[in-house]
């Protein structure tokens, strides 16, 4: 039985990645991520931060700023 995780970002459905004897492989849907098609990794985390590098890095919600002077 195989195991397919979809790794996406914010924005985009990056691809798939395909469990292995070694590791993951991954399969990319989009263009922005077919630098790294058919790669082998050998973590989820370790895919998921190349396909976050790829995207420009991850995305964080804006801080929310205190007036303390109130």
């Amino acid at each position: 039985m195989t195991d397919a995780f979809v790794i996406e970002t914010p924005r985009l459905t990056a691809g798939i990645a395909v469990r292995e004897s070694s590791g993951f492989r991954f399969y990319a849907s989009d263009l922005a991520f077919l630098s790294l098609d058919n790669r082998q990794f050998r973590a989820l985390r370790e895919l998921r931060s190349a396909v976050e590098r790829q995207a420009g890095g991850p995305r964080e919600l804006p801080r929310k700023r205190y007036n303390h002077d109130r």
